[in-house]
């Protein structure tokens, strides 16, 4: 009886773990240039965090294994498919960090960063 109680405490401290491990993620961010406007795409729409995100998990890179184009993908279509917020690991969060830093120029890789942190940018 005492072992399946440790048992069951360790699960109960295992899902807590998962969902403190867990953000939202505001997707509907709109990016600014260097004039602090909003970046405005072709069709007239403002670029946003989710566009960006969707964008360069879509770019292949020379040298991605399989696991990281799976990865990719997988990002890919769960942020494609959110409207407002997204809910992302912070291992997530790292890998889209990760090659947003390596793709996008710097004003929208520090942009995207600073969203991605929760940071207010100005």
């Amino acid at each position: 009886m005492y072992v399946q109680q440790q048992v069951g405490d360790i699960y109960k401290q295992q899902i807590i773990n998962q969902k403190s491990n867990i953000m939202k993620i505001k997707i509907n961010q709109k990016l600014l240039d260097v004039k602090d406007k909003v970046i405005i795409l072709e069709g007239n729409q403002p670029l946003t965090l989710k566009e960006v995100i969707v964008q360069t998990m879509s770019i292949p890179f020379q040298g991605d294994t399989d696991v990281v184009k799976y990865q990719k993908y997988d990002l890919y279509k769960l942020v494609k498919a959110a409207n407002d917020e997204v809910e992302l690991t912070i291992e997530d969060i790292a890998f889209i960090k990760k090659w947003i830093g390596t793709i996008q120029p710097q004003l929208i890789a520090g942009q995207c960063r600073d969203f991605l942190e929760e940071k207010q940018t100005n």
